[in-house]
């Protein structure tokens, strides 16, 4: 399946679509805002909702696009960071006085959505498809860190390997230049 297809990032999608439409929103009612403080806030927690957005559209290609379970949970991990910055910063909104509440709530609504999408993909990771991670953080159980390097992927079978869709590896540099 092609990941622009995939209901994963579609979802993803349709979340940077309501974080861009309410940042709009939150941007041109901190402008109506008397107070300085407040109104500097809200403009700051619009930009890192966007920022939050991007990174999960972005992580959210690259882990679908990644056949090693190290790499996958690699972006995994930072997918459900993104997401919840998205919801720590929707909270902020609210406790600095942003009153249009039920438009926070549509995206708490959709990455709900989302983050039961996430726990299904994560159950489809194979631990046994890896290359070592030298940090530590993402080998499969038993695996260590400074375990003897593989020659090629033993654990790899690329005949198993998917239509991993449209983007290129070789590409995410130019996605992390759009930034």
């Amino acid at each position: 399946m092609p990941i622009e297809k995939h209901p994963l990032y579609t979802k993803a999608v349709t979340i940077v679509e309501l974080v861009d439409q309410i940042t709009e929103l939150v941007s041109k009612a901190a402008a109506d805002q008397d107070d300085e403080m407040t109104q500097t806030k809200w403009v700051e927690l619009a930009h890192y909702l966007d920022q939050e957005a991007q990174i999960l559209t972005k992580k959210t290609t690259q882990g679908l696009s990644a056949i090693l379970y190290d790499l996958q949970m690699e972006n995994a991990t930072l997918i459900r960071k993104s997401a919840t910055d998205i919801l720590l910063h929707l909270s902020s909104l609210e406790i600095y006085g942003f009153k249009e509440t039920e438009y926070l709530d549509l995206i708490r609504y959709e990455i709900d959505e989302f983050r039961k999408l996430f726990a299904q993909w994560v159950q489809t990771f194979n631990p046994w498809r890896y290359q070592i991670d030298r940090w530590g953080l993402f080998n499969p159980p038993g695996i260590a860190y400074d375990a003897p390097e593989e020659k090629d992927f033993p654990n790899l079978n690329y005949d198993e390997i998917d239509d991993l869709g449209e983007i290129d590896p070789d590409e995410w540099d130019e996605l992390d230049e759009e930034d």
